[in-house]
């Protein structure tokens, strides 16, 4: 866990730091409060390096408080429990980007990336995932001339360009 310099005035920094928090006074960090917000962020790090390092994501293991011992969240037993901490997540993300920045947080609930993570976490995406049928490589001149036949077929597809290769997963939306 992260532990503060304690010779750092933490109160006024995170009061002025995050303008757009609920808290109206410095005095709402306190210990408590500082801890919480560094679980928050260490639970959106954690997942991001899951991310980063091409590891599972939808498993959550339980989690408790690292002082106290309380759990925080129990551990996801079935994709309604994934989906709903990956939503829970993104949310909290969404939350503090908005503490930061009243902008960037509308920037990015109109992003493509909130449209992409909206459809990812349904049931539905999880569904066309487990039903894919085996990749097909194709060049790129075919994936472009057989683009709308290919999206009915709920494939998934690898296609060559100039040397690389890219995948691309269709399914309806």
């Amino acid at each position: 866990m992260l532990e503060c310099n304690p010779k750092i005035d933490w109160k006024n920094i995170l009061f002025y730091a995050l303008k757009d928090h609920f808290s109206n006074n410095a005095t709402y960090w306190n210990q408590n409060a500082i801890d919480d917000l560094l679980i928050r962020l260490q639970e959106v790090n954690h997942l991001r390096n899951r991310i980063a390092h091409h590891e599972p994501i939808w498993k959550f293991k339980a989690k408790n408080h690292h002082k106290t011992g309380v759990p925080i969240y129990q551990a996801a037993t079935s994709p309604s429990d994934s989906i709903s901490k990956m939503v829970t997540l993104n949310d909290r993300l969404v939350r503090f980007l908005g503490w930061i920045s009243e902008d960037r947080q509308k920037d990015y609930l109109r992003s493509h990336y909130k449209r992409q993570f909206d459809w990812l976490v349904r049931q539905e995406a999880i569904d066309v995932y487990k039903n894919l049928k085996q990749f097909q490589n194709l060049p790129l001149a075919s994936v472009k001339r057989q683009l709308n036949s290919l999206v009915k077929t709920q494939c998934s597809l690898e296609f060559i360009h100039k040397g690389s290769i890219a995948t691309l997963i269709v399914g309806p939306v």
